[in-house]
Order: structure tokens, then sequence, then C-alpha cells
């Protein structure tokens, strides 16, 4: 099926083509994580932001947020001090793992994904102080 003009149900099915594409031709011998991010387009051409990432010795994959998350560490609550990557636990969505945190979102600032479901979700402050780490 050629495409005639790019459509936004276009621009989903060339991200993952695009992505499975890198993920089995990028040298795997460099180390970097590779995300195919979101997409600009008009009806003649579409445009992908494309983000290579190291993981640490944790194996935690260093996005900006997670860079962020470290660079801001002296602003967290203390029950998430050393807590990127790990997993916390609260009543209502159960086991989650910290992935990082944007210093410019005032009101849901930290960045947590539900083990579960495997779905990204912000959170406030307040929200980050009650959980606990699962040991």
């Amino acid at each position: 099926m050629a495409i005639k003009r790019i459509q936004r149900g276009h621009c989903d099915l060339i991200r993952k083509a695009a992505q499975k594409a890198l993920d089995e031709h990028f040298p795997k011998d460099l180390g970097l994580v590779i995300d195919v991010g979101n997409a600009k387009f008009t009806n003649a051409n579409v445009t992908f932001k494309l983000e290579f990432a190291v993981t640490n010795a944790d194996g935690v994959v260093m996005s900006k947020e997670a860079t962020d998350f470290n660079r801001y560490a002296f602003m967290h609550p203390k029950n998430l001090e050393g807590g990127l990557g790990k997993k916390f636990r609260c009543t209502q969505h159960g086991e989650l793992v910290l992935e990082g945190f944007a210093p410019k979102s005032r009101k849901f600032p930290y960045l947590f994904r539900v083990v579960k479901s495997g779905k990204m979700y912000k959170f406030s402050e307040d929200f980050a102080a009650v959980v606990t780490p699962v040991k």
C-alpha cells in the first residue's frame, strides 16, 4: 500500500516500523537505548524525535527525566533517595517503578511506571512522599 497523503494514523504505523528497524539494525555493542518519540507531520512528510540514552550500572535507562531526577536529588522526599529504577508500593496502583523527575511540571513532577500495566503516570510530590519502597 503506497501512502499518497500522510495522516495521523500513518504516523503510528511509521513510528512502529522505524522503531523495529532501529532495534534490529542499530549496533548493540554501543549500549544505547533508542526511542522513536513524538511526530510532527504535514500531508507530505513526517518528522520524528529520536532519543538515544545510555544505561547506568543498575540497568536504568538514563532518559532526560532520569538525569533530572539525579540533578535535583536535594528536592526529593526522603523515601525516594536513591530510588531511580527501584520499586515502590502504593495502595491504589500496587507496585510502581520510579522512572524520573520533570522539574518543569510543577504539579505532577514525579514519573512512575506501573509494574502491572507498564503505563507511565505523573504524580505529585505529596503522592511521592507517601509511597513505600519495596524491599
